[in-house]
């Protein structure tokens, strides 16, 4: 990959990991959250702050008490600091593009 290059990750239902590798930024703009059991965390592998929460969903319809549609941000990741899926049950798709090489 090359800066500038999209990113794109579509994680499986266990807990997975965003983890670009050693000296490669990505810049996450935006997350969409299958389901409404799992969490999407940044960490740097010891502490962690929750970005979307297990009740939290984006595949719900806009009637729905739960968010609709794309959840978007900027979240730089580096091999240091990185997006965490937690859980078993739900699926999240990670999205930005590479800022550095």
């Amino acid at each position: 990959m090359a800066i500038g290059d999209a990113v794109s990750d579509v994680t499986g239902t266990g807990t997975e990991t965003r983890q670009p590798s050693s000296g490669v930024e990505e810049k996450i703009t935006a997350i969409a959250k299958q389901g409404a059991t799992d969490t999407v965390s940044v960490t740097n592998g010891t502490d962690s702050v929750e970005i979307v929460g297990g009740a939290i969903t984006q595949d719900a319809d806009a009637g729905a008490s739960h968010v609709s549609g794309m959840l978007n941000m900027a979240v730089m990741i580096t091999n240091g600091f990185y997006i965490s899926k937690g859980g078993t049950t739900d699926r999240a798709g990670l999205f930005g593009v590479q800022t550095n090489a």
